[in-house]
């Protein structure tokens, strides 16, 4: 099932996350390397990514261009994980993605 951003992420990662799960598999994985961009250049917001459903959108659009999956695509699944990597390198957000 495609997950949708709830109104409870976080307002300046919307525009990233709505993005995620385009069916237009470019426009997804430019959200993703600009989410990452973003996320790298504000480390503090690192555990406003979490919000919501933060973390469920961020591993669909790296598990959605899984090698083994059906729309596979290095580059994107590369990016959605460095995303995840860059915002669990927070002490509030780590657990989040073990979580996952």
């Amino acid at each position: 099932r495609t997950p949708t951003p709830s109104d409870s992420c976080d307002a300046k990662f919307m525009p990233y996350f709505r993005k995620f799960t385009d069916a237009n598999l470019q426009v997804a994985k430019q959200a993703v390397a600009d989410c990452l961009t973003k996320l790298r250049g504000h480390k503090n917001w690192r555990p406003d990514i979490c919000k919501g459903n933060g973390v469920d959108l961020i591993i669909y659009a790296a598990r959605r261009a899984e090698p083994s999956g059906p729309n596979p695509n290095n580059d994107m699944c590369l990016s959605g994980i460095r995303l995840i990597a860059e915002a669990a390198l927070h002490d509030d957000t780590e657990d989040n993605f073990f979580q996952a």
